[in-house]
């Protein structure tokens, strides 16, 4: 599987980090989105 990589300034990384909102999304909401597409590539490639 891939590693995920965050791509964002200092100050975003800081608030993922402290658990913040980035971009007007919590660390899980980003979670949840990015295990989302995990999965569908997933089905994709396996189907």
């Amino acid at each position: 599987m891939e590693k995920c990589i965050f791509r964002g300034t200092y100050l975003e990384t800081q608030a993922f980090y402290d658990g913040g909102i980035v971009n007007g999304l919590t660390v899980d909401k980003i979670i949840a989105i990015n295990n989302l597409k995990y999965v569908c590539k997933f089905i994709l490639e396996n189907d």
